[in-house]
């Protein structure tokens, strides 16, 4: 209730609709907070739904940034703190980017669980992994190779 004093008169109804959600429940948002912001930490440690989870923490942060950290305010001159929520929604979509280009990783349970069950890939990638074949190993004819001892030293090799 605090972070809706000196917000700008336009967001006084988000404000007030947050406070009047969650002030007959103050206890059961806090624990779903406290639950919510565990799971990110366990799911980010072991490397698990790393899709789903970057995406769900992104939106877990702008809400927090903008219901509880009131947007990173308040507006007044000489403010320059955005909060530190927003910041965490940038480093979880920086995090989502990576996983982009990288790919799956071998430390992560994810990659693991893509090895056992085939359909994992789409709740832990942003896209399928390339699996990686052994190429094929060139065959020499010996119908067309010459006879001065080459062949036999191409098809040792």
């Amino acid at each position: 209730m605090g972070e809706a004093q000196g917000q700008p008169g336009w967001l006084k109804l988000w404000f007030d609709f947050w406070i009047n959600f969650q002030h007959p429940r103050v206890t059961f948002f806090a624990y779903l907070v406290a639950i919510a912001e565990t799971l990110i930490a366990l799911a980010l440690i072991a490397g698990f739904a790393r899709k789903i989870t970057y995406s769900a923490a992104i939106m877990f942060s702008l809400l927090i940034w903008a219901t509880a950290e009131g947007f990173g305010g308040p507006y007044t001159s000489g403010a320059s703190d955005i909060g530190t929520a927003i910041i965490y929604a940038v480093v979880f979509a920086a995090l989502l980017a990576l996983s982009y280009y990288a790919g799956p990783s071998r430390y992560s349970a994810d990659y693991y669980i893509e090895k056992k069950v085939s359909w994992w890939w789409r709740v832990a990638e942003m896209r399928r992994p390339v699996t990686a074949q052994a190429p094929e190993l060139a065959t020499v004819s010996t119908a067309t190779a010459p006879d001065d001892g080459t062949a036999e030293l191409r098809r040792s090799a």
